[in-house]
């Protein structure tokens, strides 16, 4: 006898079965982690400052300022970790846009870590040596 012909013959388990099933599914999709926005890691990415891009930046404010007469500030951010990296920066403002630019009102860094790095190199100085990175506060 094969199992379709029991389920034929017998209609009440038939149906009693198939009740198990849709309660036993039901019950189960409930309780599945489902939910209408699910958690997606969008990717990212980052643009952190470097020099050809400043290069284009630092004439376009000059452009701006040749046409407008209103002087614009510039803040290279996220990338600058060295002194030697904002000695850079600073040689483009002079070269690109003259003494103006090297206040504070027009041209800044915003870059923190630098400050750990500028810390070292003036221990250097002081003492000869490097210290290590971990000895400053700001990583």
């Amino acid at each position: 006898m094969s199992i379709s012909a029991l389920f034929i013959r017998r209609p009440v388990t038939t149906v009693l079965v198939m009740a198990m099933i849709l309660f036993f599914g039901i019950s189960a999709y409930r309780r599945l982690p489902v939910s209408d926005l699910p958690a997606v890691d969008f990717p990212t990415i980052t643009v952190n400052a470097v020099l050809p891009v400043g290069v284009v930046m630092t004439r376009m404010i000059r452009e701006y300022e040749t046409r407008t007469g209103y002087a614009i500030g510039f803040k290279p951010a996220g990338g600058i970790r060295t002194a030697k990296q904002s000695l850079e920066y600073l040689f483009l403002m002079k070269e690109e846009l003259g003494d103006r630019w090297l206040k504070p009102d027009l041209f800044r860094f915003g870059a923190s870590g630098l400050l750990t790095d500028i810390e070292r190199q003036l221990e250097h100085f002081v003492t000869g040596r490097y210290s290590a990175a971990h000895r400053h506060p700001m990583v």
